[in-house]
């Protein structure tokens, strides 16, 4: 029986200030959190972090560090640029929880933080000493939902401290909005499904089978 995968992205409506109302740090700190952040009860579902400045923190040098949880309940923490109003800026990794948001300097305009509406499932390892590498790949949606298939040839567990795997995109399955499959045969180190955008309660099921394992 082959090696299977299922993992479904459920995600509530994305908030843009259920994280932090909005404020202006007047010097290097911590941004006052919603009680809601610190009871835990959001994010609640691991998805990104969004940041939405008022004013221009890009020319300001602005860096919003995230401190939380990840799905399994790990510590995790990441820096995020600031950026110019109206542009938005996001963490790469998925929070479950945010327990303390610092920014370096006196902020130039305020800032509100939120849930996003980009999630990732978590990394479905593939055995890619196996030849061929034949993976069956299908994803499933309810609702109005834009997702992508992403695949990474590192090994996401030998990455160093505060790096990422560089994501590549299956062809057939990103960027799209209905039910489709793909077949895989390129040796791979691991594969995900990345929700883009989403209209609640919009969802995606992917589903992947690797041949040839016992």
């Amino acid at each position: 029986m082959g090696n299977i995968f299922r993992a479904t992205l459920a995600l509530t409506a994305a908030a843009a200030n259920n994280i932090a109302a909005s404020q202006t740090p007047g010097a290097a700190g911590n941004l006052t959190l919603t009680a809601a952040a610190i009871a835990g009860t959001v994010p609640g579902q691991a998805r990104r972090i969004l940041f939405t400045p008022a004013g221009d923190e890009a020319a300001n040098g602005t860096i919003w560090t995230v401190y939380g949880t990840n799905r399994t309940g790990s510590q995790i923490t990441e820096t995020v640029a600031g950026v110019a109003n109206p542009a938005t800026a996001s963490t790469i990794q998925d929070f479950l929880t945010v327990t303390r948001i610092a920014v370096n300097k006196a902020q130039a305009g305020a800032v509100t933080v939120g849930t996003s509406g980009v999630a990732s499932t978590s990394w479905f390892m593939l055995n890619n000493a196996l030849t061929p590498m034949n993976v069956g790949i299908a994803v499933v949606v309810s609702g109005t939902i834009n997702y992508t298939v992403e695949y990474t040839f590192d090994d996401i567990n030998a990455l160093a401290a505060g790096t990422y795997p560089t994501l590549f995109s299956i062809s057939d399955l990103a960027s799209k909005a209905t039910s489709l499959n793909a077949l895989f045969a390129t040796p791979v180190f691991a594969v995900r499904l990345t929700q883009n955008s989403f209209t609640a309660p919009g969802t995606a099921t992917i589903t992947a089978i690797q041949a040839g394992l016992g």
